[in-house]
């Protein structure tokens, strides 16, 4: 009887399981932007991986590469994102889905390989009414702690604000 428990346990034990995995990679555009004095446009290409189920996700999000520009008094400047964090998100049932982001670490390197660091938030919106791709709009704030250059390292403040315009595919696995 033991032995016909153990199979019967082992056949349907998968049944029961759950591992919902979200891949969720996704392109983004700053529409409008500031720090300090400058504004900012650019692309972005990142990436969100985590667990999912019932309407709810959490999981690492990372921006990987792209390009910024920050423009002040006729002088632009390019920089490259990384950036990454953990992130919350919940798809609601009528074609949209919610989310928020904590970036622990936030780096933007320039040409010269200057970079400024720190931690920043993005909440945003998307609608997933369309096959395989969600469109968004995020807001996304980054609060500047160093700045590092071949002079070395000092402190830094201030807040880059970004509103972004995304797509993304998600795959809910």
């Amino acid at each position: 009887m033991k032995k016909i428990s153990a199979i019967l346990l082992i056949l349907f034990a998968g049944a029961f399981a759950d591992a919902n995995i979200l891949i969720d990679p996704y392109l983004g555009y700053a529409i409008s932007g500031t720090y300090g004095n400058s504004t900012v446009t650019g692309t972005e290409m990142g990436g969100r991986l985590g667990w999912s189920s019932l309407g709810f996700a959490v999981g690492l999000d990372a921006t990987i590469a792209g390009s910024y520009t920050y423009t002040a008094s006729n002088v632009s400047i390019s920089a490259t994102p990384f950036h990454y964090g953990i992130f919350a998100s919940f798809q609601f049932p009528i074609l949209f889905r919610g989310y928020a982001t904590y970036f622990l670490s936030t780096k933007e390197t320039d040409s010269a390989s200057n970079y400024y660091t720190g931690t920043g938030t993005k909440i945003g919106v998307q609608f997933t009414g369309l096959p395989f791709v969600a469109i968004g709009l995020e807001v996304f704030s980054n609060s500047i702690a160093k700045y590092t250059s071949a002079a070395g390292t000092v402190s830094a403040t201030g807040t880059e604000n970004q509103t972004r315009l995304t797509i993304s595919a998600p795959f809910d696995l």
